[in-house]
């Protein structure tokens, strides 16, 4: 992954958003060794126990979404790999 501070579309990985009972599908994308779904008109970064950085939205998986393994509960650094 790219660590020049620029969000980079994962390509055809995607992420289900839940926010106040509303389910959307989200393009993934990597900044820094990081995974953020698009959300709005920006980004949020998913973090360990399907959190994200706005309190109000969790996450699940999708079958053709890479599987992110958190080192660390905050996710300071991620490893992608292809779900099974």
């Amino acid at each position: 992954m790219s660590e020049d501070g620029l969000f980079h579309i994962i390509p055809d990985n995607y992420v289900v958003l839940r926010a106040r009972g509303v389910y959307r599908q989200a393009k993934l994308y990597a900044r820094n060794a990081q995974v953020y779904a698009e959300y709005g008109r920006g980004f949020v970064r998913l973090m360990g126990q399907r959190g994200t950085t706005v309190p109000t939205v969790s996450w699940e998986p999708t079958p053709l979404m890479f599987s992110v393994r958190f080192t660390e509960w905050e996710a300071p650094a991620i490893k992608l790999i292809a779900a099974e």
